[in-house]
């Protein structure tokens, strides 16, 4: 099946209202949406999304990142052997599972990434990132707002949390445009840690009535595809909670199309619910994206790859697929972290004991997910 490669201006956002004079404090998200010429009814319209799970920053990959000759940090050398493949989607996204807060750079469990985290996700191929999750106010007012204006600076789109409420208002549900498809994406976590979020900043958070009305919202829309991106569950748990599947159900009742599941850092299993006369593809957990957890389950993660068609009117995800992606923590000469696909040929750079991680993540995870196509 071929994937087209996306083109930097081929993706265009707009809000569902119109920003009031002063309210908007994100251009980004008010690129111009473009419309494009009428398309013969026979035409398939089609365009490919491509879901990664937790992008998380810890110390040692912190220190990794740095280069002391010049004094900054860089963490491109991580997406090397992914890049091709992130880059080859019409849309990435992916679960930002840090903050953007300055100075001092901190892991767990206060999380605080330079600036050049966000711009080798943004070099990688990425288009748009989930802010909400447990660690959204992990450096309170400062790290909310800091992180939306990095992003905002690199033109990565952006979803789950805001400055303030009348931003929110103006910019969710993110609705956004590609290929002629309109998708309208959903962004919320169940909670962060216990920490208070600071005035006047909103995370959104698993709340039956906010979500009801953002549901409504997004049906109004237009939008041809509502897609439901989630923190929650349990951690390191392989296997859904009763709690996600509740919410799974609520989401599909409210007209989720597509859900897309963060928060266990392990992949847990994959089900297509069939509910309310459709059929929905849920992935309970993508797992780690990149991280330095290094234990069994925890040291790699899932993408997911969506190809959703529209024709005669009448959209459609014609596709579901998966790949696995292991993290490679080289030691020597020095820290290299560096995300590696399926089936890499390039093994050489490789110990034997990182090959046997490698091939155990591989077959850990094909088995988790025999019930859904690889590439």
């Amino acid at each position: 099946m071929p994937f087209k490669k996306k083109h930097a201006a081929g993706l265009f956002a707009c809000a569902l209202l119109l920003c009031g004079a002063g309210a908007c404090h994100s251009p980004v998200q008010h690129a111009e949406a473009l419309t494009p010429p009428p398309v013969p009814q026979n035409d398939t319209l089609s365009c490919t999304l491509l879901f990664a799970g937790d992008l998380m920053n810890h110390g040692p990959q912190i220190k990794a990142a740095y280069d002391y000759a010049s004094g900054q940090y860089n963490y491109d050398t991580c997406y090397y052997y992914l890049a091709p493949l992130i880059r080859s989607a019409d849309v990435a996204i992916a679960n930002l599972e840090v903050t953007l807060g300055g100075a001092p750079f901190t892991g767990y469990p206060m999380f605080s990434a330079p600036d050049a985290y966000a711009t080798a996700v943004k070099n990688a191929g990425f288009d748009l990132l989930e802010t909400a999750n447990n660690h959204s106010c992990d450096r309170n007012k400062k790290g909310v707002v800091r992180t939306l204006d990095v992003l905002d600076s690199l033109d990565l789109l952006h979803t789950g949390t805001f400055r303030n409420k009348q931003e929110r208002d103006s910019l969710y549900p993110l609705l956004y445009e590609k290929n002629g498809i309109r998708f309208c994406l959903l962004n919320a976590t169940y909670g962060t840690n216990g920490l208070p979020v600071p005035e006047p900043t909103v995370v959104n958070l698993l709340d039956s009535v906010q979500l009801k009305q953002d549901f409504a919202k997004a049906r109004q829309s237009g939008a041809d595809l509502i897609i439901m991106t989630v923190h929650w569950g349990l951690e390191y748990q392989r296997t859904p909670s009763a709690d996600q599947k509740k919410w799974a159900d609520f989401f599909i009742r409210e007209g989720a199309g597509l859900i897309i599941g963060a928060h266990p850092h392990v992949v847990q299993t994959y089900e297509l619910r069939e509910a309310y006369g459709r059929k929905v593809p849920v992935f309970y957990s993508l797992g780690n994206f990149i991280s330095n957890q290094r234990e069994r389950y925890k040291d790699g993660g899932i993408m997911a790859r969506i190809r959703v068609t529209r024709a005669a009117g009448v959209t459609q995800i014609a596709r579901v697929e998966y790949t696995p992606v292991w993290v490679q923590k080289q030691m020597s000469p020095k820290v290299v972290y560096r995300l590696i696909p399926a089936d890499f040929k390039a093994d050489s750079i490789f110990t034997p004991g990182e090959k046997l991680l490698y091939k155990t993540f591989m077959d850990d995870t094909r088995k988790h997910l025999q019930n859904l196509p690889a590439f």
